[in-house]
């Protein structure tokens, strides 16, 4: 898991769903700098095709769900404390 910023979304969790489906307002919780963050999925988003996720945000796909096995982007609240390479 990697996190970044992402303008128009803030702080933003990179991670691979190894395992079930994600849905938009889905909670989760990840390890932060002080503690447990508790924080919810305000959009999921993919590279589109033929991209990497180290591109701009205009070349990302948007989803209402996603199912695994697949990498992919969260973006919610409250995640500028998330601890990189934390399971989620």
């Amino acid at each position: 898991m990697d996190v970044k910023k992402i303008e128009g979304h803030g702080i933003t969790v990179d991670a691979i769903l190894i395992n079930g489906i994600l849905k938009e307002k889905d909670k989760f919780v990840i390890m932060g700098m002080t503690g447990v963050i508790k924080s919810y999925i305000k959009a999921i988003l993919t590279p589109k095709p033929m991209k990497e996720q180290r591109t701009a945000l205009t070349d990302f796909d948007h989803h209402k769900d996603i199912h695994a096995a697949i990498g992919l982007k969260i973006a919610g609240p409250d995640l500028d404390e998330a601890l990189a390479g934390s399971a989620i």
